[in-house]
């Protein structure tokens, strides 16, 4: 059985091979996430007209003007990226730079799923907690 993909980091290079390896596998995208909302992470929303789209930051007039481009609800807020990590029965590539990726590994882990990790500052800032998310 295959699992829909939650992409975090959907804009950077991680994010980018790995959407183009799942489509490729025919993997569904269940959700993109980004830290800002930018021409490229509309651009993949409208190819995958199916996953949530979600944004960190921007502000309140970029997120208007993306919501309005990307023509569907887009769920902003730094949680709400996190929150893509809990939903049910996917597997979570997490290629969020940095310490930040640490929440999103951590609500992966702790919901079940599986996560890809991209990102070696959750192991390094918190291995023993991940590793204790894991078992």
């Amino acid at each position: 059985m295959t699992r829909p993909v939650v992409v975090l980091g959907a804009t950077g290079s991680i994010g980018s091979q790995t959407i183009e390896v799942a489509t490729s596998l025919g993997l569904e995208i269940a959700a993109l996430a980004a830290r800002s909302p930018s021409p490229k992470l509309a651009e993949l929303a409208l190819a995958h007209p199916n996953a949530r789209v979600l944004v960190a930051g921007g502000s309140s007039e970029e997120r208007e003007d993306f919501t309005r481009l990307v023509g569907r609800s887009v769920e902003f807020g730094a949680d709400a990226v996190i929150d893509a990590a809990r939903i049910p029965g996917t597997v979570v590539v997490n290629g969020i730079v940095g310490a930040a990726g640490l929440r999103a590994t951590m609500a992966g882990l702790e919901s079940g799923n599986r996560v890809a990790l991209a990102n070696k500052e959750s192991l390094v800032a918190g291995g023993p907690v991940v590793k204790r998310a894991l078992a």
